[in-house]
């Protein structure tokens, strides 16, 4: 049988370590795609379309990784665009619904 081992009084597990810096790494992805979606705004051609990859890779990321820290909004005034909020980082970015589908 499977031998369970006893936490020591002070020693941290690893999930908990994970929950502890979830909301720090949660506002890097943010901040990472925040600052990819200002970059693309400033350039063109290909750098563009890969600054826009960095920004949709991190929210994804942002998504699939802390479902629990984010909203997505439809934007009624942008047909093929959602919003994803983060509410700790007080703002939002726009990204296509396809990226959020399965193919």
């Amino acid at each position: 049988m499977f031998k369970r081992h006893k936490q020591r009084l002070g020693q941290q597990t690893f999930r908990s370590i994970l929950n502890e810096v979830a909301p720090e790494n949660a506002s890097r992805l943010m901040g990472r795609a925040r600052t990819a979606n200002k970059l693309a705004k400033s350039l063109h051609g290909r750098s563009r379309v890969r600054a826009y990859a960095v920004k949709s890779r991190a929210v994804l990321g942002l998504t699939t990784t802390f479902p629990d820290q984010v909203r997505i909004v439809i934007d009624f005034n942008t047909p093929r665009f959602v919003v994803v909020q983060a509410p700790a980082a007080c703002f939002g970015l726009h990204v296509p619904v396809g990226l959020f589908r399965r193919g």
